[in-house]
């Protein structure tokens, strides 16, 4: 195939949060062994640059402590001495909840990229999904199909997936091509007055806002992430066959044409902007639904009401989104989808997955976290497109 033969489109994506966003990086941080309390500061500690500093003195009652204790117990009093010299190097991150941390609690810590090219592709490609789901005339057979109650509970809605967007390969080749990997999204390519903060994350039942269940964890609470979102687009090419061949020629065209059909529909910027809206305008009307008129909850309700006012409007470039830890199904899987189309369906799935996960049915609580001494949802945020 010619270089001719493929097209791009680029264009910058700019994510501010609303609210602060948490995107574990897979890694946590222990109280009193990797991170410290100071103050009302988080000090996630440079052991390397730490020890840097340590006067020998310290570092031989270190080593005598070792072979006599615990070596969690070594670090911990090890770190104490060190801090109170102020000699502790790392990351210093502002403490933001009332809760009182206590040693040995664990911290997630924020994503390297803070908001990974990755996360925000996954929360486009949903949309796409459910933009894609209203268009089509059969989305309930679709639906019907594509839900297998024999998969593992997460996974029970990706026939829907890969009804809509996959196409087999030829056949020697085998597998899949998936239509959406036409995008591309980069990892943040610039960071803007960033700032991270400490804040627990909490659920809790949407009807009381009894505690369910709470976390400490490292949030992006401010400044702006910019990425590029590329599409690409390939023309079909002339391929010319011997007869036993033609089969083959025309599974690559088909797939080739499936590809195409949706580079043109996304590689319309209006599109997909205006398919990101109802993404998130649709995600903050469920929001509203839970919580209206809990009056714990106001200053949550009226920030909700102003998103909705400013940007699920169409003329606008800017769009809301709900994105990363603690964001719910509906923000992450198409399986709330289902309910509008089949609610038999949609029943069988909240039991299997309730039975299999062994905690309350997502719907049945809220995400919530401490900003200023009030109450709002995890995860909230504007994308623009430039």
């Amino acid at each position: 195939m010619s270089r001719e033969s493929l097209f791009r489109e680029a264009f910058t994506v700019v994510l501010e949060p609303v609210t602060p966003v948490h995107v574990w990086g897979g890694r946590e941080a222990v109280i009193g062994i990797d991170a410290l309390v100071h103050g009302n500061e988080l000090i996630l500690i440079n052991f390397e640059e730490t020890l840097k500093k340590a006067p020998e003195d310290v570092l031989r009652r270190f080593t005598t402590l070792l072979r006599s204790a615990r070596p969690e117990e070594a670090t911990a009093s090890f770190l104490k001495e060190l801090k109170s010299r102020e000699l502790i190097s790392g990351l210093r991150i502002p403490i933001k909840t009332k809760s009182r941390i206590e040693p040995n609690s664990r911290v997630r810590i924020l994503h390297e990229y803070i908001i990974p090219g990755s996360e925000l592709k996954g929360y486009i490609r949903t949309g796409i999904i459910k933009g894609l789901l209203k268009e089509i005339p059969n989305a309930n057979k679709i639906i019907a199909d594509g839900i297998d109650l024999e998969k593992e509970a997460k996974n029970v809605g990706l026939g829907i997936e890969a009804l809509l967007l996959r196409s087999p390969r030829p056949r020697k080749q085998g597998g899949f091509v998936d239509a959406l990997s036409i995008i591309s999204v980069s990892d943040p390519l610039a960071y803007e007055q960033v700032e991270r903060s400490l804040r627990e994350l909490r659920v809790v039942h949407t009807s009381r806002l009894d505690h369910v269940a709470s976390l400490l964890a490292i949030t992006f609470s401010r400044g702006r992430l910019k990425y590029e979102v590329t599409i690409r687009r390939v023309e079909k090419p002339r391929l010319t066959s011997r007869p036993h061949e033609r089969n083959v020629i025309e599974e690559v065209e088909n797939t080739l044409e499936k590809i195409n059909n949706l580079a043109n529909k996304i590689g319309s910027k209006n599109w997909l902007l205006n398919t990101l809206r109802k993404f998130g305008c649709d995600l903050i009307k469920i929001e509203l639904n839970k919580i209206k008129g809990t009056t714990k909850l106001r200053n949550y309700e009226d920030l909700l009401s102003r998103l909705e006012k400013d940007l699920c409007s169409e003329n606008t470039s800017c769009v809301p989104a709900r994105i990363g830890f603690m964001t719910g199904h509906e923000s992450k899987t198409i399986i709330p989808e289902i309910k509008n189309y089949d609610p038999r369906i949609y029943d069988e799935v909240k039991t299997r997955m309730q039975q299999e996960l062994s905690r309350f049915w997502d719907a049945l609580t809220l995400k919530l976290v401490e900003v200023d001494e009030d109450l709002f949802g995890v995860g909230w945020c504007k994308i623009c497109v430039e």
